[in-house]
């Protein structure tokens, strides 16, 4: 297990080498991890490919913030997201909260290798089934459920899980599921 996690670390630290600066943590951490295997140190060599994982999460996290739409006409976003979080079991996320003038908020979620992703996705492959847990919907050419008014969830690719909720009007939670950039979020992540 060990040494097949390394393999697939090494073959990452190459991928990684013509990386940015900001990817220096994980290139050090996969040195680390390398150096220590070779030592016959495995317990540091988990730690240290662990590390590069969490790093890498975290910077998948950052670039599913850089996908969350903008705020639309009327409503205001907040600076930076809510809230990113990398986890390696739970998935990659980041959330954004936009409020309108009314007081009244929109939520965007965006999380990606979440492994109840897949499964959603093939809920709404069968109409009856998904229709039964909410209203059936289409944004631009892929399909959603809109469970009453409050939340809209849109699986992309089957492992990117998009979640809209809040107290804001309907048509607001269309219009930022609309304003999400497909093509961008999947190849970006």
């Amino acid at each position: 297990m060990i040494r097949r996690s390394f393999v697939i670390l090494a073959f990452l630290a190459a991928s990684l080498s013509q990386a940015a600066a900001q990817g220096d943590d994980i290139r050090r951490s996969l040195g680390e991890a390398q150096r220590a295997y070779q030592s016959g140190d495995l317990g540091a060599t988990r730690i240290a490919l662990e590390e590069a994982l969490q790093l890498l999460a975290q910077r998948r996290a950052a670039g599913l913030a850089r996908s969350l739409p903008g705020p639309l006409p009327g409503w205001a976003a907040t600076d930076v997201p809510d809230s990113m979080q990398a986890d390696l079991t739970d998935g990659t996320s980041a959330s954004r909260s936009y409020r309108n003038a009314g007081g009244q908020s929109v939520q965007v979620s965006l999380t990606i290798d979440n492994p109840m992703t897949a499964q959603f996705a093939m809920i709404l492959t069968n109409p009856g089934m998904a229709g039964s847990m909410g209203r059936l919907i289409r944004i631009g050419d892929r399909r959603a459920l809109q469970i009453a008014d409050d939340v809209i969830q849109m699986p992309v690719d089957n492992r990117i899980l998009v979640t809209i909720t809040g107290d804001g009007p309907n048509e607001a939670k269309l219009a930022y599921a609309r304003a999400i950039d497909i093509a961008q979020l999947i190849t970006r992540n």
